[in-house]
């Protein structure tokens, strides 16, 4: 038996008791959905938290940069993005003003801010999922995978692991950008068929749109702008699909300030309070909130397709670490005997988190 309490490696403590109770809603969800009983691999769900570590990646987390007016910001920048940022600190501004400059620009800048005086943590809640009015066999559910990284494509594979049937549209121009990470990348492309699909293109557009017709679910992990400006808002895809449940996931909550902001998992660790450990910044090892937004993902489609009707779920990594934010808990140290036995009872490639018993 491997102790959750030993795995909280680089996270903020109490992230792997979080990602259990999300994915223990989720069994509960897919339970009620399909009438079978499903449970909870506690190895898979916390090495899927740690995956990372547990494919044998080393990965570095980037330094808190000191703004010139006072604070910190986390950023994650390309080479040729460094230019640019630097010349954004030439008025002395403080991290939230160099930050909010930065995102002016598109860039995943964020600040570290001191954790806040009060925070609601409750867990994320799973819609519906009371009395479900549809019984649901896995492989007749068709999901259509626009994400990319590795909050959305945890919950897509989480999706193709239960039994869907998923469909992960990548176009040759916009390649997702975990395929510098192969071993991560390999094992959230699980069980899902890719498509090089070209919105910009008829060809590509004509064969979405076939594609969104016949699907249950459809999952994006975009700005904003992005589906709106490709011509495919929500009220765009109900044209095509008036059933379809509609899934976005973002780096903050829709009704926030931040909501059109560009943030990878660290750099939402940063803004959220949880990256400020005794008035000092404190990065975290891994990008946690990606794997508990995915967890959160995952549950809420299933919760979803339990009631008829369209749906709209909105998914954010911000939101789903709510509930370790009031907690100011810190950063564990890494447990390297933890680790080695988490690599060991998932082979170094976790999989489905729930299982029919």
């Amino acid at each position: 038996m491997i102790d959750p309490g030993r795995l909280d490696a680089g996270v903020p403590r109490g992230t792997a008791a979080l990602a259990l109770e999300i994915a223990a809603r989720a069994a509960g969800a897919v339970s009620t959905l399909t009438g079978r009983r499903y449970v909870v691999d506690p190895a898979a769900v916390l090495a899927h938290v740690l995956l990372p570590l547990v494919v044998g990646d080393t990965p570095e987390p980037a330094a808190p940069r000191p703004a010139p007016g006072g604070g910190w910001v986390h950023a994650d920048l390309l080479a040729e993005d460094e230019a640019l940022f630097t010349v954004l600190a030439e008025h002395d501004p403080d991290a939230e003003r160099w930050a909010a400059a930065a995102q002016e620009c598109r860039l995943p800048v964020t600040p570290y801010r001191d954790p806040p005086r009060s925070c609601d943590g409750a867990v994320p809640a799973v819609v519906g999922c009371t009395n479900a009015k549809i019984r649901v066999e896995p492989c007749a559910v068709r999901v259509l995978d626009l994400t990319a990284m590795w909050a959305g494509p945890l919950a897509t594979m989480q999706l193709a692991g239960w039994g869907a049937r998923v469909t992960t549209v990548e176009p040759v121009v916009r390649p997702d950008g975990l395929r510098s990470s192969p071993a991560q990348f390999g094992v959230l492309d699980t069980g899902k068929r890719r498509v090089r699909w070209d919105l910009r293109m008829d060809e590509g557009r004509a064969a979405f749109e076939e594609g969104v017709r016949q699907a249950d679910v459809l999952v994006e992990s975009f700005s904003d702008r992005v589906m709106t400006n490709l011509g495919y808002d929500r009220a765009g895809l109900r044209r095509l699909n008036p059933e379809l449940v509609v899934v976005a996931v973002r780096a903050f909550p829709h009704g926030s300030d931040e909501r059109s902001w560009v943030a990878y998992g660290r750099g939402v660790h940063a803004a959220s309070g949880l990256g400020i450990v005794a008035g000092l910044p404190q990065p975290a090892l891994v990008a946690y909130p990606d794997p508990l937004a995915g967890l959160s993902a995952f549950a809420a489609v299933l919760a979803a397709l339990a009631e008829p009707g369209p749906h709209d779920v909105d998914v954010s990594l911000a939101g789903a670490i709510a509930p370790l934010v009031g907690t100011r808990a810190p950063i564990d140290a890494v447990d390297d005997d933890a680790i080695d036995a988490l690599r060991e009872a998932t082979a170094g490639r976790p999989g489905a988190v729930i299982v029919a018993t």
